[in-house]
């Protein structure tokens, strides 16, 4: 397995020095890179803990997703700024996380994203879901819906696999072709779709259902 690098750019050194022992403590090399952006987009699996008020500057942030496909990327967001988390999430981040969260929620958020998992607080997945709605721009099909909610939801490939009667295989298929359809590149700006669109899960439970076709 590659070892998994983490660089953490944010302009307060305190924020960023208690993070990096977190990570540390997880078995993540931690970089202090004098290019974050080069850095980036090195060869290697690699997660950048980024802060909104410099990634969000000159469009770093699409960028960065753009310079290195497979970044994972968990924003710091301002306490309550759920404009910046959406932007966040849009762009491309994994997850989005307000700077007065433990030190120990960004080191999961970031294990998530390396996991291919996006890590959302509840109120924000909260406040996301009551911000108003609006029509798909498409027509979804009730399993693509389906999909949809159960991505919202946090399950792994393994569980929708299960519940949607597909191989691990074909599940990221399936899931690919969607993220096709509505126009998103991963699970985060999936969910801020299916956020617009009110089609965030009700029930942290996707019930077993006859096997779908997203064709």
């Amino acid at each position: 397995m590659q070892e998994r690098r983490v660089a953490i750019w944010d302009p307060d050194p305190v924020f960023s020095v208690g993070l990096a022992t977190t990570l540390r403590r997880t078995s993540l090399a931690v970089d202090d890179p004098d290019d974050y952006m080069a850095w980036a987009a090195e060869a290697g699996t690699r997660a950048l803990v980024a802060s909104m008020s410099i990634v969000n500057s000159g469009d770093r942030l699409t960028a960065l997703r753009a310079s290195k496909k497979d970044l994972a990327i968990v924003a710091v967001v301002e306490d309550d700024a759920i404009e910046e988390t959406q932007t966040a999430l849009t762009a491309g981040a994994c997850s989005a996380l307000p700077r007065h969260s433990k030190s120990s929620d960004f080191a999961a958020a970031v294990l998530a994203a390396f996991d291919g998992m996006s890590l959302l607080p509840r109120e924000t997945l909260h406040n996301l879901s009551a911000r108003a709605t609006i029509e798909p721009p498409l027509r979804l099909t009730t399993g693509e819906e389906d999909l949809l909610r159960a991505l919202a939801s946090g399950h792994t490939v393994s569980m929708l696999g299960s519940s949607f009667h597909y191989s691990p295989r074909q599940m990221h298929r399936q899931i690919n072709r969607l993220y096709s359809k509505i126009g998103v590149a991963n699970r985060s700006a999936a969910i801020v779709k299916a956020t617009q669109w009110g089609l965030t899960p009700s029930l942290s439970v996707v019930p077993p259902r006859t096997r779908i076709d997203l064709a």
